[in-house]
């Protein structure tokens, strides 16, 4: 990655500066690099800008000053689950234009993404509709946070129930080491 910005500066002659994440994606034979975004992406941002307790408008303040590295940034030390909640039929055939109406969502932070209001009411189109967050001390208590949200938006709606999971936590580990070997 530094080598990436390296060039990028050197080819430009000016300073590079803005958000990046490298997309690494685990394929039959072993973990891959397989792009640079200039862009957060959905639920990674989210889970890492929820942490953030520095002012996030410092923090870009910084960046376009090239001052960054004078500014203490810092983060919560704890735990997030996002979990979405889609149109029925996602992605193949989604459901667009259903009402979703949202219950006691408790601790959980709700976004609403791929959504439109209309006279007071908010509906689907055919993308991820609305993300849920769960912020704890663990991974666990995190996930239940998130479920919980998902489980009381109501509408025409689909969801998994494994996100976050220890399960799938360590079907992910376990696909990890074995394509190590």
């Amino acid at each position: 990655m530094q080598d990436t910005v390296k060039a990028l500066s050197e080819e430009n002659r000016d300073r590079v500066s803005g958000g990046s994440l490298r997309a690494v994606h685990s394929y039959s034979q072993r973990p891959q690099g397989r792009g640079i975004h200039a862009r957060f992406g959905d639920p990674e941002a989210m889970n890492v800008i929820s942490l953030l307790e520095t002012d996030f408008v410092d923090i870009m303040s910084a960046v376009v000053k090239g001052t960054l590295g004078n500014l203490p940034v810092s983060f919560s030390k704890k735990a997030t689950v996002c979990k979405y909640a889609v149109p029925a039929g996602y992605p193949e055939k989604p459901e667009k234009d259903n009402e979703v109406t949202v219950g006691d969502i408790g601790d959980a932070s709700i976004y609403y993404a791929s959504v439109y209001e209309k006279e007071g009411k908010v509906y689907t189109t055919s993308s991820r509709a609305i993300a849920v967050i769960g912020i704890a001390e663990t991974i666990a208590a995190a996930e239940k946070i998130a479920q919980n949200a998902l489980e009381n938006l109501h509408g025409k709606l689909f969801f998994r129930k494994d996100i976050g999971t220890a399960a799938l936590i360590q079907k992910r580990i376990d696909h990890m080491k074995e394509l190590r070997g």
